[in-house]
């Protein structure tokens, strides 16, 4: 009987998404003072009968994962009538520059700062210019003086000429939506981008790549898949400079997965959020891609700390989690000294909520970083009763090596950092045809 309710409960959601529209409240906030990083503010409301978790995250423009991280003890599928559910809509900004768009990627979420963009050209880089000898000007000018024409067409060729895109003036204004990233097989890439073209009522070419995994899987897919309500890149996409990857609405039948690791790599949103960002976003816009599990942001003297659960393949224990937390504090924290709270920041590493934490105290009754290094979680003892599910679902995770420590992305916006890819796909690689170059991948 429960389980023919859950069906039930999914049936209904997926009809809710299919038949009616869903009004979403991705908020367009003031950006904080200067010197500032928090957004937002923590909310609560009460879930109706038969309505989900998923349900109650979709009306508020959070990701699947998102709210069951700051609700670990409700049932996403059954949270009951009456059950409070907190919505986790106050962030920290990722630490990058706020200029077009950015996407933390194991936050699943994405922030667009509005604003005029012009393309100027870019600073050249100096080079070294050749000394010629003596000798050879010697020679140079007695060649043009015996026939002066050989100075015609001599001139040295032009370089293309560089062009980078800012913003005018400053923003004054960030939006925030939930978005589904790729699995880790599938991996969505990291570093700086730009919107290379935008497109309203995408068709569909699924690659062979995607055709076959279906195939496994006793699905077949045609060569095209129309424009329409069931097209997963849904009713806007807009195709990165990164050959291959796409921000994307969904099809009706996959909305429910947002704010979830379910895709090819591609960066896919709620269809009522991708309809409110599209027209806002030009071509040219620059998007960066970062990979912040940990946020830091101040509130006057205050010190906040935001924790995401690390992507599966970075796997990072508790104690190389705590030594990347205490190296970003002391850098946060070099130019004020505020006083540590050693409790709470133990608490955000072992149980990250995806919520801002107040990790300062006020001046005297800080404890030392030697005493929250040295401290270890509780190892956890057997029970009775079967363990929860956890919050995420990973794919299994292949043997390969570690990777490097987590670095805040760098403060020059000209930087480059270079991508990760998913296995079997090259970022860098050509499209197959010039006709699919918009959407090879998909989704």
């Amino acid at each position: 009987m429960a389980q023919y309710r859950i069906s039930r409960i999914r049936f209904v959601a997926f009809l809710a998404g299919a038949l009616l529209p869903v009004v979403s409240v991705g908020e367009v906030y003031r950006l904080p003072a200067s010197g500032n990083d928090l957004i937002g503010e923590i909310r609560y409301v009460t879930a109706h009968d038969e309505e989900t978790l998923i349900d109650i995250a979709r009306d508020h423009s959070l990701g699947q994962d998102e709210i069951v991280m700051a609700n670990p003890d409700v049932d996403r599928w059954l949270p009951k009538g009456g059950t409070k559910v907190l919505i986790p809509r106050q962030f920290i900004l990722p630490d990058a520059p706020r200029v077009g768009v950015v996407l933390n990627i194991p936050e699943m979420r994405l922030y667009y700062y509005p604003g005029a963009y012009e393309t100027v050209p870019a600073k050249p880089t100096p080079t070294a210019k050749p000394v010629a000898s003596k000798s050879d000007s010697k020679s140079k000018d007695a060649k043009i003086a015996k026939n002066p024409k050989n100075l015609v067409g001599k001139a040295p060729a032009a370089p293309p000429a560089q062009t980078t895109v800012v913003m005018k003036g400053n923003p004054t204004e960030v939006i925030t939506y939930p978005v589904s990233i790729g699995r880790m097989d599938w991996r969505t890439p990291l570093g700086a981008a730009k919107i290379a073209e935008k497109l309203k009522d995408p068709v569909w070419r699924p690659p062979e790549s995607i055709k076959k995994e279906h195939a496994q899987d006793g699905e077949i897919l045609p060569d095209v898949v129309p424009a329409g309500p069931m097209n997963p890149l849904g009713q806007f996409a807009m195709r990165l400079s990164v050959p291959g990857y796409l921000i994307h609405g969904t099809g009706i039948d996959k909305a429910y997965g947002i704010g979830m690791r379910v895709t090819h790599g591609c960066i896919r949103m709620y269809p009522e959020d991708i309809a409110k960002l599209y027209p806002l976003v030009s071509v040219g816009t620059p998007v960066r891609l970062v990979n912040q599990p940990i946020k830091l942001g101040w509130v006057g003297e205050d010190l906040y700390m935001e924790v995401h659960q690390p992507l599966d393949e970075d796997r990072l224990s508790y104690d190389e989690l705590l030594s990347t937390a205490l190296g970003l504090i002391d850098k946060k924290n070099a130019s004020r000294g505020v006083s540590l709270d050693g409790g709470a920041i133990r608490k955000a590493i072992e149980k990250p909520s995806g919520i801002p934490v107040l990790i300062s105290k006020p001046f005297g009754s800080s404890q030392p970083l030697e005493a929250i290094e040295s401290y270890h979680p509780p190892e956890p003892t057997a029970v009775a009763e079967p363990v929860p599910e956890p919050v995420r679902e990973p794919s299994p995770i292949p043997e390969r090596p570690a990777l490097p420590e987590y670095r805040a992305a760098p403060a020059d916006q000209a930087a480059l950092p270079d991508y990760r890819a998913a296995p079997e796909h090259d970022p860098y690689a050509a499209p197959d045809s010039e006709e699919d170059a918009d959407l090879d991948e998909g989704i």
